[in-house]
């Protein structure tokens, strides 16, 4: 049986993530399998939908700086992030 992983490749950008939720990434692939999010700032970034919180009864699920998270994907999966504090870079990894 053939390595399908041979085939696979990594797409990677990067978004400013502060204060108010933020698509990550701001344009999705169509065809993504898996997604690595990196956060490369100062403040601790969370996940979750488009009405994601850092706070209160939305919060989401925290990144911490200098870590990543990894998301099983479909077609369209979407992911919003924010920060309580200054904006930070999230560096996005796209495996399709």
């Amino acid at each position: 049986m053939a390595d399908l992983r041979l085939n696979a490749r990594i797409k990677t950008s990067t978004v400013e993530c502060g204060a108010t939720a933020k698509a990550l990434p701001t344009t999705p692939l169509n065809s993504q399998t898996s997604r690595i999010l990196y956060n490369d700032g100062s403040f601790t970034v969370f996940l979750g939908n488009q009405d994601v919180e850092a706070s209160g009864t939305n919060k989401g699920i925290p990144l911490d700086t200098g870590k990543e998270r990894t998301f099983g994907c479909s077609d369209k999966f979407l992911i919003y992030g924010i920060t309580a504090g200054s904006a930070v870079n999230v560096i996005i990894g796209e495996a399709y």
